[in-house]
């Protein structure tokens, strides 16, 4: 028999233009959705698409009470990308659902760039 693979729902439009990352997380997770809108998704559009994941890979889409109490099937949202005043973090804890977020993936570009700064000073 085969082992269950959780439904990654992928939503945003950067990650799903790019070939490679697509690639790759298939390599892990074979039954993953991408958002072919080339647009972040919202309100209905939103919930449909995440209606049957267990896991979704979100960027700028707003996550907030009422789209969790729509999506009983999720169990986790990965954050792409900085930021997450796009989330409702405590209303993702209430409802049981993993949050995870890559932070500080950023600092090095943030730091040169400061330091470009005060060169240019």
């Amino acid at each position: 028999m085969d082992e269950w693979t959780p439904r990654v729902a992928v939503t945003p439009p950067a990650f799903c233009k790019s070939q490679s990352l697509k690639t790759e997380l298939l390599g892990h997770f074979p039954n993953a959705v991408f958002n072919e809108k080339d647009r972040y998704l919202s309100g209905s559009a939103l919930v449909d698409f995440l209606t049957n994941a267990d896991a979704a890979l979100i960027g700028r889409d707003p996550i907030n009470t009422e789209l969790i109490s729509s999506l009983p099937k999720l169990r986790m949202i990965s954050k792409y990308g900085v930021g997450l005043d796009n989330l409702d973090p405590e209303a993702i804890s209430r409802a049981g659902i993993e949050l995870r977020v890559t932070s500080g993936t950023n600092r090095r570009s943030v730091a040169e760039l400061a330091l470009g700064f005060m060169i240019g000073l």
